[in-house]
């Protein structure tokens, strides 16, 4: 099938869920009947939004994490942090894609991985074959660990004084910030910091999740205060990602029109030139239902 020439992400993602509208659809119906109930006490209602999943994970992290933090009748969770988790996760998919059409052979590793674990006439990646797809799972984290959503992270000293590691004495009210980009691409705690090396986290979940003793990236934040979405988002990233490469092949443009991993700093990290690549759609192969 001739190439889709220049297709951005946006219309990619798009296609695929104009051509999977009755699980998506299906999806979104059983997700409002589960958080309708308990989100019409936090806010107005909203229209659904492609970015929630009735997946037990939203509900725990969403519902039971931020109902307790309503204080005084105002909803923790205001319009502009629903528009935020919906921004970063964007963002987040432009990078992990724009890193696959970089690295072709990475791109074709992740598709290997889940042709050999998705049945050929499934009509999509389910979330429930994701725990399968360890490859998959270094890609996101590898792109999340070189491009954090956002760059920089602040936190404010509490209670009481507190002294780090050097002796130096942190008084209270202190506002302390975190370059969370800077951390990720440490060379005294990663070799080659700056590769696009996926293998490196097929054996260190846990510390490129922060949940060892060593924390070498942050792209959730940290403590108790780290992101409470972060499992939400996770399960996003993974799923559009393994959708869109089975679906599709990824390849780079020449000239003006190859991909640029060149960033621009805003409240997020997006891509300073958004990513644009010839797409062939792999229909034939896949036996995906498309009519």
């Amino acid at each position: 099938m001739a190439d889709l020439l220049l297709l951005m992400l946006p219309l990619a993602l798009l296609f695929f869920l104009l051509h999977h509208a009755s699980p998506i659809k299906a999806l979104l119906t059983r997700a409002k009947s589960v958080l309708a109930p308990e989100l019409s006490t936090v806010w107005k209602p909203q229209p659904a939004s492609i970015f929630v999943t009735d997946h037990e994970t939203a509900h725990s992290l969403l519902i039971q994490n931020t109902l307790p933090m309503v204080s005084a009748g105002a909803p923790f969770v205001t319009t502009s942090h629903r528009r935020s988790f919906t921004r970063r996760g964007s963002t987040a998919l432009q990078w992990i894609m724009a890193n696959l059409v970089k690295r072709p052979d990475i791109q074709e590793a992740v598709r290997r991985e889940i042709d050999a674990v998705v049945n050929a006439d499934a009509d999509e990646v389910s979330e429930n074959v994701l725990g399968e797809l360890e490859y998959l799972h270094a890609v996101v984290m590898k792109t999340l660990r070189l491009h954090p959503p956002t760059s920089f992270a602040f936190r404010q000293v509490m209670e009481e004084d507190h002294v780090v590691h050097n002796g130096q004495r942190i008084p209270v009210g202190t506002k302390v910030y975190f370059p969370l980009a800077a951390i990720a691409r440490d060379s005294t705690a990663w070799d080659n910091p700056d590769e696009f090396k996926p293998q490196r986290f097929l054996t260190s979940k846990g510390a490129s999740e922060g949940t060892d003793n060593t924390i070498k990236m942050m792209p959730f934040g940290g403590g108790r205060r780290i992101c409470p979405g972060r499992g939400v988002a996770m399960l996003h990233l993974s799923y559009f990602t393994a959708n869109l490469v089975r679906v599709f092949r990824w390849r780079e443009g020449e000239g003006e029109l190859a991909v640029d991993l060149q960033l621009h700093v805003e409240f997020f990290t997006v891509m300073k030139r958004p990513l644009c690549a010839h797409l062939e759609l792999r229909g034939t192969e896949i036996k995906t239902r498309l009519n």
